[in-house]
């Protein structure tokens, strides 16, 4: 049975090797999926074409820095069910989740999102895999690249900044706590991460690089909010990487 309170939005840039893989683990679980494709020179719309219930946003401006945040802001505007998954092209996920995850949002008009654990792998056909999970139930200080949320608190919070590069759940994050709901981690498998061409942008690349100087972003949040201590907590780990690519 298919879930139509519900829309998975994916996001993806030449991932021709994964999308098979990424769809099919979805393509029984709704009928409302929309795929974001960033400037693709690879077969991934060839392929993604081949899913019917699948509707395709390819981005294809040039000279613009095609950020996550972007890609599913323009795609949660598509949105018209209760509930929003939210994915990279990368990962599979686990339709039981799907079902776990919203009965405890139903059930709890606090909560505004759900997050899982997650299996990653460094290659794309291996069976070994590193679990990537938290303390039993709890609230998290985050959200992950793939979550479960309500539609209306996503709206609410103000969705995806379009101009933020990295971390950008950590900012819709402190968003939706600024509307007195919560988010959940549950101890249970969500999807699996198959994390087979990581690279690195660089520091001198999110300062300077890009027209729009995504980084600022941020701090013109944090000036603009007062809100130095609550940025600085949920962007603690980022901070050690920025340090790091800069010295």
């Amino acid at each position: 049975m298919t879930n139509d309170d519900l829309t998975i939005v994916i996001i993806g840039k030449n991932e021709e090797k994964i999308l098979d893989k990424c769809f099919s683990s979805i393509s029984l679980v709704t009928d409302h999926i929309i795929y974001v494709d960033s400037d693709s020179s690879d077969r991934s719309i060839e392929i993604a074409q081949k899913y019917k219930k699948i509707k395709i946003i390819s981005l294809k401006t040039e000279n613009y820095f095609h950020t996550a945040s972007l890609a599913r802001s323009i795609a949660s505007k598509e949105v018209k069910t209760k509930f929003i998954q939210f994915i990279d092209a990368d990962m599979t996920l686990n339709p039981e989740w799907v079902k776990l995850a919203k009965e405890r949002l139903e059930n709890n008009p606090e909560l505004a999102a759900a997050v899982g654990y997650k299996k990653d792998y460094a290659e794309l056909n291996s069976d070994i895999y590193k679990i990537r999970k938290d303390r039993k139930e709890f609230y998290p200080d985050y959200l992950s690249g793939a979550f479960l949320i309500k539609k209306k608190d996503y709206d609410l919070s103000g969705g995806f900044d379009p101009l933020v590069p990295w971390d950008e759940e950590r900012d819709l994050y402190l968003r939706i706590l600024k509307n007195n709901k919560k988010v959940i981690y549950l101890d249970l498998f969500m999807a699996s991460h198959f994390d087979y061409k990581t690279k690195s942008r660089g520091i001198l690349f999110i300062l300077i690089n890009e027209k729009h100087k995504c980084f600022w972003r941020i701090i013109k949040k944090v000036i603009q909010s007062n809100n130095y201590i609550n940025y600085i907590f949920v962007y603690r780990y980022a901070i050690p990487f920025l340090i790091s690519d800069l010295t």
